[in-house]
């Protein structure tokens, strides 16, 4: 049997499901997200990192994949888990030998800071966007070859692999 590749998921906010009870959280919601492709139920062990609230992380390097969830936060913030999460990604970063990064919204902000990149605020705040069927059908075809070369850049899997995407 391949070796699993060990996933971990920093939850970097809880704010679309505060008491856990429809969702679990963002980390439990990618968890569950990867775990139904069949793939990643047979090579993958995921663990959520709960970053904000236990400031809990993994040991440096003790996994293949470390995605950052989204947060309603600003990565450049002054707030202790904030603080802590730019350096251990920093870190991180710097480090690195295989390990591979993927991060949502917020996510890919701290990132971008780790890898010496600048973000800013839109002066305008948060945007949500909505758009008709056939570009959300083009949008889900462009993701699932996202998550396929993603998957396949491990080694683990030679083909694309069976993705369900639901609206």
């Amino acid at each position: 049997m391949a070796k699993p590749v060990m996933i971990s998921v920093l939850e970097c906010d809880n704010h679309i499901d505060p008491d856990r009870s429809k969702w679990g959280g963002y980390g439990p919601l990618v968890s569950k997200w990867l775990r139904s492709n069949d793939r990643l139920q047979e090579l993958a062990q995921i663990r959520v990192w709960d970053v904000k609230n236990a400031m809990d992380y993994p040991e440096p390097g003790d996994y293949d994949v470390l995605i950052i969830t989204g947060a309603p936060a600003n990565p450049e913030g002054e707030e202790p888990w904030l603080v802590k999460l730019r350096e251990y990604i920093e870190k991180e970063v710097e480090t690195a030998s295989h390990q591979r990064f993927v991060g949502f919204c917020f996510g890919h902000q701290i990132l971008a800071m780790a890898y010496g990149l600048s973000v800013e605020c839109n002066d305008s705040g948060s945007k949500i966007k909505t758009w008709d069927n056939s570009i959300i059908s083009a949008r889900r075809i462009i993701l699932a070859y996202k998550v396929s070369f993603f998957l396949n850049a491990f080694g683990r899997s030679k083909r694309t692999p069976n993705l369900t995407l639901k609206h």
